[in-house]
């Protein structure tokens, strides 16, 4: 089997199967290449669960010999009830809650890596709300599960942030970027993502004003 290496993400939320999961290597084929996801849950702490692993199977897409992707890693939803989302937002249930990732072609196996999972992120609170179209306004952005992680991104519209800086789990120092589309004052949500892929949900209570 070829060696691989899984993509520059290192975690993604789960509380819908948005984000896919690039793979860089060789000798990739364009036949019978399946990602397998293997979901392990902590045992601490979640004795009501029935069970804390699963098996989940994806076929690959190929799109050279070097590179392929898995797309739609599971949810852990399966693992919890179906009408109460709040396991998504509770940090401290999912921890260390891990999904492992695999290459199957026919009879080969190859362990890719292990990405962790984390909890929904949100926004709740923005300032200063206001700041000039050119951008490099520092914006104090609140809200909760915020990771460390080199792959944290502010987006404020549909333009991402100039930088993003930890503080902790409840805020991030965004750079408000340059802001060249309409005219006057537009205002925009700011969403946080801790991989570059998994936004937080926009809200009325977490907008900027581009002047």
């Amino acid at each position: 089997s070829s060696e691989n290496q899984h993509s520059v993400l290192d975690s993604f939320q789960r509380d819908v199967a948005t984000s896919s999961v690039d793979i860089y290597g060789n000798h990739f084929h364009n036949s019978s290449m399946n990602c397998v996801f293997d979901i392990r849950l902590p045992s601490e702490g979640l004795k009501s669960l029935s069970r804390r692993r699963g098996i989940n199977r994806q076929t690959a897409i190929f799109y050279n010999s070097t590179f392929i992707r898995c797309p739609k890693p599971p949810s852990l939803g399966s693992f919890f009830s179906n009408t109460d989302l709040s396991w998504s937002t509770n940090e401290t249930l999912i921890a260390d809650a891990m999904l492992n990732i695999s290459l199957e072609a026919g009879a080969d196996w190859h362990l890719v890596g292990t990405i962790p999972y984390h909890a929904v992120v949100k926004t709740t609170s923005v300032f200063p709300r206001t700041g000039p179209r050119a951008g490099q306004t520092k914006v104090m952005v609140e809200g909760e599960n915020f990771v460390n992680s080199t792959h944290l991104t502010c987006k404020f519209g549909s333009e991402l942030g100039s930088s993003a800086q930890y503080i902790s789990p409840t805020k991030v120092l965004c750079l408000s970027p340059h802001f060249p589309f309409g005219y006057g004052r537009v205002v925009v949500p700011v969403q946080v993502a801790v991989n570059k892929v998994d936004f937080s949900a926009a809200t009325n209570s977490a907008i900027f004003e581009f002047q």
